[in-house]
């Protein structure tokens, strides 16, 4: 797979402000035959003070499920998250995470306090033949193409964030999938909701991403001053617009 994976994160103004740390995360794993990037985002709230850990484990959860289907047939993928088959894998093991965890925290609690891991989830699985985008809750996820900029999969307009954490939230997981073309030049973006928050609209948006992947491919040297820069550039976000942790991810 001839993609790079350029990423960063910051701590939110608002938890630098109080000491926390921020509640997203970022993982990601590539093979000769595909390649997989999650962005979790933990709430940021006193009450939910596992979080951070709940991002950590949705996003090891969608890897790991993820991994077992690079290779279905697409007809197939399709009817398994028609009949939230993968979703419902996701959440399962999410949860065996958070269980686990939770007993070593408090060995003696009958009841596991699912709700205090809660996180919004973002994963792409890209592969020769197909490209597999997953939502649940805020954040973003932009494809770049040779039609130009878009929103792979909009965010549910109802009045709490989808996360995991509550009961048949798999069933609120979004997904769309896309023929490949393999030499189809593509740049995938994921990010937390508080670097799309930012901009006042898609204009603007898709704007920032394409400055930000002009100086990555320009040159060597522009790249370098990028990858050196651009946390700056996401703390002047936090700090002056949002005050949200930020993270994202660029497959280029």
């Amino acid at each position: 797979m001839k993609f790079d994976i350029f990423k960063n994160s910051v701590i939110g103004y608002k938890n630098l402000i109080r000491g926390s740390k921020s509640q997203d995360y970022i993982d990601y794993k590539v093979e000769d035959k595909f390649i997989i990037c999650s962005v979790a985002d933990g709430h940021s709230t006193t009450f939910f003070k596992h979080s951070l850990d709940g991002a950590r484990f949705a996003c090891k959860a969608s890897i790991d499920v993820l991994s077992e289907n690079f290779d279905v047939d697409i007809d197939k993928l399709e009817e398994k998250l028609k009949n939230y088959e993968i979703q419902k894998q996701i959440d399962s093991r999410w949860r065996f995470l958070v269980k686990e965890h939770y007993k070593k925290i408090y060995p003696n609690v009958f009841k596991i306090e699912y709700i205090k891991y809660s996180t919004t989830l973002l994963s792409v699985l890209i592969t020769d033949k197909f490209i597999l985008y997953l939502k649940l809750g805020d954040g973003d996820i932009v494809l770049k193409s040779k039609d130009g900029y878009k929103c792979v999969i909009d965010t549910r307009n109802n009045l709490t964030v989808d996360s995991l954490g509550r009961d048949n939230e798999y069933k609120h997981m979004m997904y769309s999938v896309e023929q490949r073309e393999e030499k189809e030049n593509i740049s995938i973006v994921l990010f937390t909701d508080g670097y799309s928050n930012a901009f006042k609209n898609k204009f603007d948006l898709f704007n920032s991403i394409e400055c930000t992947l002009q100086k990555y491919n320009k040159n060597i040297f522009s790249r370098f001053i990028l990858l050196n820069t651009y946390i700056d550039y996401l703390n002047s976000i936090s700090k002056n617009i949002t005050h949200d942790d930020i993270s994202i991810v660029f497959i280029v």
